[in-house]
């Protein structure tokens, strides 16, 4: 494999696959399988400047299309999913809490209400819920850019706010016949575009942009150790 990222993100995503099989074959020879939930996901969608290709989706992590929130998970739990099974629910990772409640027969003992929703009867009913919309946001580490987004049923609506620039930008895709989100309907659908983009109003009231400014770039005179691990453990 010619291209250098590559080589290292492929060996990364090796090396976790081999880990997670290990994980998976002790739970069997142990006999804990059909007590264990186990949930694979990725908390954002590949980063093209390390290799990643998330086609058909568009872009990547650090935006709000599809690329950068959109990714596949994956459940076992022998006797409670049936192998191969598949969902096309959309869940949040405010969900996760109240649907591992829910798979293991739990409630929440907290008085106040959750964000998140106990989707387990749709995962392994092969039922979908129609939800409330579900609102993300990106903050650039770099620029301290803005990217937000609402999506409600098929429909999806884009904002980004650019430092230094006034006012923000809108786009807004049918995801249902457009996956990829290639093309921006906001003026063949003016009524869906202030629809969506009033709750995200409502919803930006109730969290403030008020943020720390972080960097993925280290500070002058920063040293990486040799070897991660043996650093950690000296810790």
């Amino acid at each position: 494999m010619p291209n250098a990222r590559l080589r290292v993100l492929a060996g990364a995503i090796d090396a976790m696959d081999a880990a997670v099989g290990q994980v998976l074959a002790v739970l069997d020879s142990e006999g804990l399988a059909k007590d264990t939930l186990v949930l694979f996901l990725s908390d954002n969608g590949g980063a093209l400047a390390q290799g990643s290709d998330n086609s058909p989706l568009r872009a990547g992590k650090g935006t709000a299309y599809e690329g950068g929130i959109r990714v596949p998970a994956a459940i076992r739990f022998p006797g409670r999913v049936a192998a191969g099974a598949k969902s096309q629910q959309v869940l949040a990772v405010t969900d996760l809490f109240p649907t591992l409640l829910g798979a293991v027969g739990g409630t929440p003992q907290g008085k106040k209400p959750l964000d998140g929703l106990n989707l387990w009867p749709q995962l392994s009913g092969a039922t979908v819920l129609a939800r409330e919309p579900l609102f993300f946001g990106v903050k650039s580490n770099e620029r301290a850019d803005f990217r937000y987004a609402v999506l409600h049923g098929e429909w999806k609506l884009i904002r980004t706010v650019e430092q230094g620039k006034a006012g923000a930008a809108e786009y807004l895709f049918h995801l249902a016949s457009d996956p990829a989100e290639a093309k921006d309907v906001r003026d063949a659908n003016p009524g869906k575009a202030r629809e969506l983009s009033a709750a995200l109003d409502q919803w930006l009231a109730l969290h403030p942009d008020g943020d720390i400014l972080s960097s993925v770039r280290p500070h002058p005179g920063w040293i990486p150790p040799k070897d991660y691990a043996a650093a950690a453990r000296s810790d």
